[in-house]
């Protein structure tokens, strides 16, 4: 028995065929809105982890500062040094025990000039010996900080304290 080869034959997609393929300008502008919206609230979290990122940078700064600090009190007989209202040379006086000039820059501080400090030493504790600035935060003040962010861009405002721990204030 011979069967009859036949030849397929091409058809040609319906219109409604191809319409139910392509996306409706709702659709597409719904789309892009939601991605608007998505990205948005994206940015919005990376700003605040940037913010807390610069905050705990600055902390660590103050830190290592403080450390600086001691090892230049430990090295001339327990005394802070005397600065006479002169912010600037604390950051040259303590160059021996910090390396990195970058310590004295807030990263949050892009404004201030390269080789200036971000940070202020607190002018109550000029050439006193270490042990007696413990006794005067305990007694005359609650908080008087050794050194200070001098224009903070971010709050809370990190603060060093002469036993070394860092506090934030808003």
């Amino acid at each position: 028995m011979k069967t009859a080869i036949t030849k397929p034959t091409c058809t040609e997609p319906s219109v409604s065929a191809l319409q139910s393929t392509a996306f409706t300008l709702v659709e597409v502008l719904t789309v892009m809105s939601i991605i608007t919206i998505l990205a948005g609230l994206a940015f919005q979290g990376i700003a605040r982890v940037k913010t807390k990122a610069q905050i705990s940078r600055c902390a660590s700064n103050l830190r290592q500062i403080g450390i600086g600090v001691r090892l230049y009190a430990d090295s001339n007989d327990g005394r802070f040094f005397r600065l006479q209202g002169s912010n600037q040379l604390f950051r040259i006086l303590l160059t021996p025990y910090i390396t990195d000039d970058a310590v004295f820059r807030c990263p949050s501080d892009k404004d201030r000039d390269i080789g200036s400090s971000s940070y202020a030493w607190n002018g109550l504790y000029d050439g006193r010996l270490i042990d007696s600035a413990w006794k005067l935060e305990q007694s005359s003040n609650p908080d008087p900080p050794i050194v200070t962010e001098l224009a903070a861009k971010h709050r809370p405002t990190n603060r060093l304290f002469p036993d070394g721990r860092i506090s934030a204030q808003n």
